[in-house]
């Protein structure tokens, strides 16, 4: 970079805004919030966002004016507190993996149970927070979620260049984040349905008009605007297999469906009843259902039957279309949205959506931010599935459905651990530093020479 140039960008850069740096703040904060979503108690939760967002803030807003923080941004679209929350999970999964009984247990406790101080806010108001089992795959889901976050964050808050961990983010999307229109999307689980091994297995016209519908009407009854009104928004199509640890979204179409276990249930009677294994139509699917209830987690965290009719969608002349959610363990996951189709046979179609959202939780400010970003939806693409292959586990009393199938896409996954590296040791690029610099300097200087004419002017000049 020769030097008048430098020195001219350098000097309008000093005196304009950055365009890029626009959601340093929000992209550096951590998506992950140990117990967040296990601690329904909303008090607990804001204990949770404060404490562990906080120090992440302070860090995002040093984001935003050190040099070599606005160069990374400006070369990766990350910023350093976004390296170093994955840099500290690295460092923990050595630990777990290798480190001594003590250390693996120090890792396990933090992640499966609570800061000190929403703890305590927690047993004050008589909240119990369950443990869960926590793996070094479970850590690396983590991991995962973090580098897909920057990857989100980054064109949410308007960047154009994904991060360097190309391992961890296109293993985990099919198809990276692109404009979104109705039309966009359809055409896009359009191609990823030709994937799909056996052409009966494969969603119809008018199922992928629904799958696609469907995903575009997230908040139709909900605040805002559906998605498929939004304007700059974003989408992606995730691998169903996810990635390592709790993020594979087919094991959690079947882990946390409880609409499978009253459907395949209804099977089991038209088998037993009328010696039959399938449907005649819709009309005695919907038979058989009747009176069948599931439990569903309502606004205020308590379960409560509701009957299983009431979460049918739609139907058409060979199945019957249900939609529910669940929550995920990262937090700008929140609710998952879940849409599948029961066919009079027992296959089945399913496609999981979600609408990242960083900020939706924060107390009070997060509805103000949460106009400043783009919006972004990610979903599956449309995963075929057999009812009759499931097989019934009685887990802690509440049975669950688990099958082992063939997915759309396959393929072993690159080195994960080596995409996390990856990421953590990208450096921002040397010209751009050295104009971040000189930005930095003008700045300064100008702060510097600001202050020295204000207190020439109102000093004391004795």
């Amino acid at each position: 970079m020769a030097l008048f140039d430098l020195a001219a960008r350098a000097l309008r850069g000093a005196v304009t805004r950055d365009p890029r740096l626009a959601g340093t703040v929000i992209s550096s904060l951590d998506n992950y919030i140990p117990s967040h979503y296990k601690a329904n108690d909303p008090v607990t939760r804001a204990v949770l966002d404060v404490t562990h967002e906080a120090p992440k803030m302070f860090s995002g807003v040093l984001d935003t004016m050190l040099p070599t923080s606005r160069a990374l941004k400006a070369t990766h679209n990350i910023t350093p507190t976004q390296q170093q929350t994955v840099q500290t999970r690295i460092d923990e999964l050595q630990r777990l993996e290798s480190g001594t009984p003590e250390e693996q247990a120090a890792v396990v406790k933090q992640y499966a149970g609570l800061n000190p101080v929403a703890r305590a806010a927690a047993k004050m108001r008589g909240v119990d927070i369950p443990e869960e089992n926590f793996t070094p795959n479970r850590l690396r889901s983590i991991m995962q979620g973090n580098v897909e976050y920057a990857d989100i964050a980054a064109v949410q808050t308007g960047g154009k260049r994904a991060p360097p961990s190309e391992q961890v983010v296109e293993r985990t999307f099919l198809q990276g984040q692109k404009p979104y229109t109705p039309d966009n999307y359809r055409v896009a689980l359009a191609e990823q349905n030709k994937k799909i091994k056996g052409k009966d297995n494969r969603a119809t016209e008018e199922e992928l008009n629904f799958f696609a519908n469907h995903a575009g009407q997230v908040w139709e009854s909900g605040k805002g605007t559906p998605f498929s009104q939004a304007t700059n928004a974003t989408f992606g199509i995730r691998h169903p297999h996810g990635g390592p640890g709790a993020s594979t979204h087919w094991q959690g179409f079947y882990k946390n469906n409880e609409l499978l276990n009253p459907i395949a249930e209804a099977f089991g009677e038209l088998k037993n009843t009328l010696k039959r294994g399938v449907f005649e139509n819709t009309a005695q699917m919907r038979q058989f259902l009747e009176g069948k209830t599931v439990k569903k987690k309502n606004s205020n965290g308590s379960t409560e039957e509701v009957p299983l009719l009431s979460l049918l969608k739609g139907e058409d002349e060979t199945g019957l279309y249900f939609s529910t959610s669940y929550l995920s363990p990262v937090k700008t996951d929140g609710g998952v949205n879940l849409l599948f189709k029961i066919k009079k046979d027992g296959k089945g179609l399913f496609l999981i959506s979600d609408e990242h959202n960083f900020v939706e939780k924060w107390p009070i400010i997060g509805p103000y931010l949460e106009k400043a970003l783009g919006r972004s939806l990610n979903t599956t693409p449309i995963v075929p599935f057999d009812l009759k292959q499931l097989k019934q586990m009685q887990t802690g009393g509440t049975e669950r459905a688990s099958v082992k199938m063939d997915l759309p896409v396959g393929g072993e996954f690159a080195s994960w651990d080596q995409g996390f590296k990856t990421f953590v040791n990208a450096v921002p690029d040397s010209e751009e530093l050295k104009l971040q610099r000189a930005i930095a300097g003008i700045r300064g200087a100008g702060v510097a020479g600001a202050g020295a004419l204000g207190y020439s002017l109102f000093g004391d000049n004795k």
